[in-house]
């Protein structure tokens, strides 16, 4: 689709699954994968900085009549996961429409089953039990995100259950080992 053409030096696809690999005679075997959990080099890619939210943020508020809620009411829901340099990353989607519609509220589509991810909870899989009352409770929790656990057909570990949790937005994680309610 690129190849050859001379105004294209690298290609970017982006998305919210990674992409599988069968095997490594498929097609799809080169591409190098980079997400928020792993990529200290590309972290402020993955959404808004605090930098780009205040200068939205701004914007908001020249251009809103009545303006809803504050600054502090967009880290406070949208703010999903922290740079090394401990910035912020925002959730895109979910601040272009608040800051749209003049309202703060779950604007996340239907990501994810929040009726498979209460099962593993009341079955306490893995101790993920424990771990959701910390986070209730403002303790942070310590865990390795898993990449992909969102695609597998069943979540057996905590880390995957705290990672499928945080990709469809119910936790914030810190970019290297800490989940946050």
């Amino acid at each position: 689709m690129t190849k050859g053409r001379a105004y294209v030096e690298m290609a970017y696809l982006t998305g919210v699954l990674p992409i599988k690999k069968y095997s490594a005679s498929d097609t799809m075997n080169h591409f190098a994968e980079y997400n928020m959990a792993n990529s200290d080099m590309y972290s402020t890619y993955f959404g808004f900085t605090d930098e780009e939210v205040d200068e939205l943020y701004q914007r908001y508020l020249k251009n809103c009549g009545h303006p809803s809620f504050t600054r502090e009411d967009l880290a406070s829901w949208y703010d999903g996961y922290q740079t090394d340099d401990g910035g912020s990353i925002y959730n895109p989607n979910s601040v272009v429409f608040a800051l749209t519609e003049n309202k703060i509220k779950n604007y996340w589509p239907k990501a994810g089953e929040y009726g498979e991810l209460k099962d593993y909870v009341l079955n306490d899989v893995d101790g993920v039990r424990e771990a959701i009352m910390l986070l209730v409770a403002g303790e942070p929790v310590k865990a390795n995100i898993s990449e992909y656990a969102t695609t597998a057909p069943v979540l057996r570990r905590r880390n995957e259950i705290l990672s499928a949790m945080t990709v469809y937005g119910y936790l914030n994680y810190n970019g290297k080992d800490t989940f946050y309610g």
